[in-house]
């Protein structure tokens, strides 16, 4: 059976995402090694523990990126490949259990995440920090607040 290329809903047909065209090539590459690997018995310095970690570990970050990817097409609803400010909003408010953020929590996030593509919008190479950071802050909320009310003094 053949697979179907994986595109971006923005991608013209039989485009294939470059994330996803680096990843595969990575992916490729690495299996390249351990195949050579086995075929040869192996390192005779490393054992071939070690790539199967690393292959591992590539592969969770892969299904991490899918996951993501998910998210983003969720949230996407113009299919602009990036999170607009009312499109985060909506998924912060998702995280927090139906509580949207203030727009000073929202403009902190947009601001904290938007630091690779620095385009007013959350893509996805920057949507794995945006959910951890909104994430972390809600946690931490409370402590933050407290500390703000204690050390404050201009209001």
């Amino acid at each position: 059976s053949s697979v179907e290329p994986h595109r971006s809903n923005s991608l013209p047909q039989g485009v294939v995402d470059p994330v996803v065209r680096a990843l595969r090539a990575e992916m490729a590459a690495a299996t390249t090694v351990v195949l050579m690997q086995r075929r040869n018995g192996g390192l005779r310095a490393k054992p071939d523990r070690v790539s199967e970690e690393r292959l591992e570990a590539f592969e969770k970050s892969l299904e991490e990126m899918r996951k993501l990817r998910v998210v983003l097409r969720k949230y996407d609803t113009n299919k602009s490949n990036k999170l607009e400010e009312d499109q985060v909003k909506k998924l912060l408010t998702d995280i927090n259990k139906g509580q949207e953020p203030s727009d000073t929590e929202l403009s902190f996030i947009m601001k904290l995440c938007d630091s690779k593509c620095n385009n007013n919008a959350i893509d996805l190479s920057e949507l794995k920090t945006a959910i951890q950071s909104w994430k972390s802050y809600l946690r931490h909320k409370d402590k933050i607040q407290a500390s703000l009310e204690q050390f404050d003094k201009s209001g």
